[in-house]
C-alpha cells in the first residue's frame, strides 16, 4: 500500500476547536453563551490553536457553517486568523455537501 502525505505535517497535527456553537445543532438558531465564548475567542490568537468551520450544518437543514458568521467575525475581532475546514462526513458524498 502506498501513502503520502497531502499537506505538511504541522497542519495535520494541528490542535483544532470545533463545534463551538454545538447548541445551534439542535435549537436550529444561533445560541452561545456571550461572555464565555468571547473568553474562548480572544485566547486562540497564539495558541496554536485552529478554530474549525465545520460544514455539516449544510447538509442538516441549516443554512450556515458552524460556527456561524457572527461568531467567526467576532474570532477575527479578537485577531484570530487560523482556521481549518470539517464535515463531520461518513460517506466521500457528504464531504463538502451543501457547498456551492
Amino acid at each position: 500500500m502506498e501513502f503520502s502525505l497531502a499537506f505538511p505535517m504541522e497542519f495535520i497535527l494541528a490542535l483544532r476547536l470545533a463545534h463551538l456553537d454545538f447548541p445551534k445543532r439542535y435549537l436550529k438558531t444561533s445560541y452561545n453563551e456571550a461572555d464565555l465564548v468571547d473568553e474562548i475567542l480572544s485566547s486562540l490568537d497564539g495558541s496554536g490553536i485552529l478554530l474549525e468551520i465545520n460544514t455539516s450544518p449544510l447538509r442538516k437543514g441549516l443554512n450556515e457553517c458552524s460556527p456561524d458568521k457572527d461568531l467567526l467575525e467576532r474570532y477575527v475581532n479578537y485577531g484570530g486568523r487560523r482556521v481549518c475546514f470539517g464535515s463531520d462526513a461518513h460517506s466521500a458524498v457528504e464531504i463538502g455537501a451543501g457547498l456551492e
